[in-house]
């Protein structure tokens, strides 16, 4: 409709044809682009920006699920009791989120940890009050779950958001890193991918999301929810795994008090080609892990970092042990680097340090080690990962 009033309009101010083109509008005047009408491109400009703004899509079927089961986490909304409000079937419920990646346990936890989040950063309420409006019997079974999630008490989480709240910068919400995957299930093979945004907390009440091409080629909103701090002011934020083309296309959007930001790469977009795309730091980290195996814990840790001239790697733990990490291949513009070390005791965090031949050692920040969850994870390993697997 705005292409039509637009097309209207140039007519009547001179133009001869308006030519789409994707990801883009080209003007063709009668007089050529030199001497056309001011006003003519004036009112081109306003238009493309409309354009780029308007949202054509219908509420994503996750989205319309969460709005719902938000309204209702003090009671216990079952599978059955959700469908029957729908009007939808419990089975098609289930093979829609399937589709996503999901199951409706895993989508309750997610509502409930967004939900826990809000209101102990936007409100003063009680956490007595937050759990029993998340649905908990007691503070205490609240306090256990926000613990699991985050490794942080809701009161110090609480205190973070009021002493980290940043002024606000040229762009709020980046890229920290994309990573797509090849997913299995019988002869049907697909792709799915995973974002993690690092945002400055400008606000308590935001939505932060990212807006992915389908197969389809419509954007669609895939939400992301809160991970941890990285720095004061800068919290690391994540979608769940997703489905998605190839290759995976997507920009950035943060909602807070009031306003929208996106951050579609200069108007590129980000477009995943190699499997992993670094956005803001130099490396991520892929997998740190500890996993507890008879009375020794084999930690896991995997990295991407586009520090090409590095020759060696180590990982620094708590204890003050090092360990060299194995570099692998260049992987297109990254290279991945691995350590499985064994150890006597649980660790709680490392540094990593990267020694080019020619610069410095460069000491990194602090990253926390997921505690060991026993033999239960001793499943995602590879077979040959650990050897005389007993699990």
């Amino acid at each position: 409709m705005l292409l039509e009033d637009l097309h209207r309009q140039l007519t009547e101010l001179g133009a001869e044809t308006l030519v789409p083109e994707p990801g883009s509008l080209t003007i063709i005047t009668a007089q050529g682009a030199g001497n056309a009408d001011p006003s003519m491109f004036a009112l081109a400009q306003q238009t493309y920006s409309l354009l780029m703004k308007q949202s054509i899509e219908k509420k994503d079927f996750v989205t319309q699920l969460q709005n719902l089961l938000r309204k209702q986490l003090s009671s216990s909304l079952t599978l059955r009791d959700t469908a029957r409000q729908l009007g939808m079937s419990v089975r098609t419920i289930q093979r829609r989120l399937k589709s996503k990646q999901l199951s409706f346990s895993q989508l309750v936890e997610q509502t409930r940890q967004s939900q826990a989040l809000a209101l102990l950063a936007d409100t003063s309420m009680s956490l007595t009050a937050i759990a029993s409006q998340m649905g908990y019997e007691n503070t205490a079974n609240f306090h256990r779950a926000f613990r699991r999630w985050y490794s942080l008490s809701p009161s110090e989480y609480r205190q973070l958001c009021q002493s980290n709240r940043t002024l606000l910068s040229e762009q709020p919400i980046r890229l920290h890193y994309a990573q797509t995957r090849l997913e299995s299930a019988g002869e049907l093979e697909s792709f799915s991918g995973k974002v993690w945004l690092e945002v400055d907390n400008l606000g308590f009440e935001k939505m932060v999301s990212v807006e992915c091409k389908g197969v389809d080629g419509i954007w669609r909103h895939v939400p992301a929810f809160f991970e941890r701090f990285i720095s004061q002011g800068t919290e690391l934020w994540s979608t769940g795994s997703f489905p998605v083309a190839r290759p995976l296309t997507f920009r950035l959007c943060y909602q807070v008090d009031g306003k929208k930001y996106i951050n579609s790469n200069q108007d590129c977009n980000y477009v995943v080609q190699d499997g992993i795309l670094l956005g803001n730091p130099d490396f991520v980290v892929l997998t740190l892990k500890q996993i507890r195996h008879a009375r020794q814990y084999f930690c896991m840790i995997e990295l991407a970092t586009r520090h090409m001239e590095s020759d060696r790697a180590c990982c620094v733990f708590d204890d003050g042990s090092r360990h060299s990490l194995e570099m692998g291949e260049l992987c297109g513009s990254y290279r991945v680097w691995t350590l499985l070390a064994v150890v006597d005791r649980v660790m709680n965090y490392c540094q990593f340090h990267f020694e080019p031949s020619h610069q410095p050692v460069n000491r990194s920040q602090l990253f926390p080690i997921e505690k060991p969850q026993g033999h239960r994870l001793c499943r995602r390993l590879q077979p040959e990962a650990i050897t005389e697997p007993k699990c």
